[in-house]
């Protein structure tokens, strides 16, 4: 057994800042062999612990992880001191048990480097069970964040690049804000490169996620995520910064949040209007001023799909179309994208043919 208390871990993958783990108690036995490992016992910190199995043979890295019925909040409780920093005073009620089973076979790590993989065909097994959204009911929100609060008028406050708090009011008639009905080109874009099911899941696509963690090992890096529009409204609103293990577990809780206080037409709306989709260029009613000098409901389909297409990296990518041109391949891909809006039902099949045989024109880029 191993016990440690008071130790500050340091890694900014982790988290922005110190993490302490007050009361870590390890509880197994671990057998070294030549090439080969197994380990099995209990990780525990606080109240709650994990019961964990490892075998390394061939290798192939098999893990079991199992929480034992445990209580959401005493889940929360045990979290390391400074690690949800965010959720810090919530207060939940239900109880939560799951369970991971993973096999993984540590030779295809970056395997396929050079090419885009057939996530379609894993190489290995990754089944999950953790029924949070339908276990864990938030009673009591953070103080500080207003979950609830955006089923209406909501002020957003965020910084600027100067480092000036800055405030855009999410209510009809304020400045910078579009209703949903206003810009539903542009929103159904979004959901369609962005987040092709979100009028259906619960704030999380677990098909996605799996493929985004095949995706990512036979990559040999991360480079694809799977947060879903729920979550990365969650992002956007309450925690901003860099995309820490820690920073995720607080999206998924409030996303979970969002899900069940606010309904899914508000959660996009909301969006569409606080999203980065240029350099400081925030919501698409600036963005579609800023791109093509046009109100969100003047654009057309294809230039509404540039705008969701920019959302992964919007000040990259947009500086660099802006300077050097949109690339034909990029253009290709809008096309195809408009064939997959009238898949999905966003678009007439004519809607469609139109936007395949049409281009896009930057205009001369000024600020919103």
């Amino acid at each position: 057994a191993l016990h440690a208390a008071n130790v500050t871990v340091v890694d900014p993958r982790l988290a922005d800042r110190p993490v302490t783990l007050t009361d870590l108690e390890v509880d197994g036995l671990v057998r070294v062999g030549s090439g080969d490992f197994e380990a099995a016992g209990l990780v525990r910190h606080g109240g709650a612990g994990f019961d964990v199995a490892a075998v390394l043979a061939a290798d192939t890295l098999t893990l079991d992880v199992s929480l034992p019925p445990t209580p959401c909040q005493t889940l929360l409780d045990a979290a390391p001191q400074g690690f949800l920093p965010h959720l810090a005073g919530a207060r939940f009620a239900g109880t939560l048990a799951g369970r991971l089973h993973a096999t993984i076979p540590l030779d295809r790590i970056g395997s396929a480097a050079d090419r885009t993989p057939d996530v379609d065909d894993p190489p290995g097994v990754l089944d999950v069970d953790l029924p949070y959204t339908t276990s864990c009911t938030m009673l009591e929100e953070p103080p500080g964040i207003d979950v609830s609060g955006l089923s209406g008028p909501y002020v957003h406050r965020f910084r600027g690049d100067d480092g000036r708090l800055r405030r855009r009011v999410l209510a009809p008639g304020e400045r910078g804000f579009v209703p949903l009905a206003a810009a539903r080109t542009v929103a159904d874009a979004l959901v369609t490169m962005e987040d092709t099911r979100f009028w259906e899941h619960d704030g999380f696509d677990r098909t996605q996620m799996a493929r985004a963690f095949w995706h990512n090992l036979l990559r040999g890096r991360i480079e694809r995520g799977a947060s879903t529009i729920t979550q990365q409204l969650a992002r956007n609103l309450w925690l901003g910064g860099r995309r820490t293990a820690a920073r995720k577990i607080e999206e998924a809780v409030l996303a979970a949040r969002l899900e069940r206080v606010v309904s899914k037409r508000r959660i996009l709306e909301a969006y569409i209007n606080v999203i980065e989709l240029g350099p400081e260029v925030y919501g698409v009613a600036d963005a579609a001023r800023y791109h093509f000098g046009k109100a969100p409901a003047r654009l057309d389909v294809l230039e509404a799909l540039y705008l969701a297409s920019l959302a992964p990296a919007p000040r990259t990518l947009s500086l660099a179309h802006h300077r050097d041109g949109i690339p034909k391949t990029w253009i290709d891909r809008l096309r195809e994208q408009a064939r997959r809006m009238a898949l999905h039902g966003f678009l007439s099949w004519s809607q469609a043919r139109v936007a395949m045989r049409s281009t896009v024109r930057l205009r001369p880029a000024a600020r919103p």
